[in-house]
């Protein structure tokens, strides 16, 4: 009997999953554990709901450089139907994409898509693209189920319920432009410096 190879990235906090009856299985928990889960409020990143053309473009392909997107990740944006319409058409990564009115209607439709179950099924890591503290007691609940949680957001919109979880901050717009229309990604001006 052939025996499996386990990486060594595996989570030490993990809840321990029953034992495998086949070769097949243990390949398909390897990729869950390098998966993330993205939550993306597109609205709560750019701090502003009426973001228009390049500026929106270029905060998502910052968001998925800060959050160390990588491909097979899942990836969940939700935004208020002006801002979609200004990115839908392009696609840089695979997203499941919703369109939400209504105060918190974003975060709810990402919510929706978050149960720690589901979570935990299908990541080891959950990545909020939010500073908004409704996130805070789903965060912790997928925490609790052993999966690690990273918050990416603007530093003044990071609320203090998400303050206990490891942190990146976002910038909507490259330091230094003055403008509400940033420089595309990868040009000169440093858009997608660190």
């Amino acid at each position: 009997m052939a025996k499996t190879h386990k990486t060594n990235k595996a989570r030490t906090n993990r809840a321990a999953r029953p034992a495998r009856a086949t070769a097949g299985e243990d390949i398909v928990d390897l990729v869950v554990q390098e998966r993330s889960l993205h939550l993306v409020d597109l609205e709560n990143l750019l701090g502003d709901p009426w973001a228009t053309g390049p500026r929106v473009g270029w905060a998502l392909e910052r968001y998925f450089e800060v959050a160390g997107w990588r491909t097979g990740d899942l990836v969940y944006i939700a935004a208020n139907p002006h801002l979609v319409k200004e990115f839908c058409f392009a696609p840089t990564v695979g997203w499941n994409l919703h369109a939400a009115r209504g105060p918190d209607g974003a975060d709810l439709a990402l919510l929706a898509h978050a149960a720690p179950e589901f979570v935990a099924r299908r990541a080891g890591r959950m990545v909020v693209g939010s500073g908004d503290h409704i996130f805070a007691e789903r965060a912790r609940r997928v925490a609790a189920s052993g999966v690690d949680v990273l918050v990416v957001a603007r530093p003044e919109s990071r609320s203090w319920q998400l303050r206990r979880f490891p942190f990146r901050p976002f910038a909507p717009v490259p330091t230094g432009t003055g403008t509400n229309a940033p420089a595309a990604p990868g040009t000169d001006g440093g858009a997608l410096a660190a």
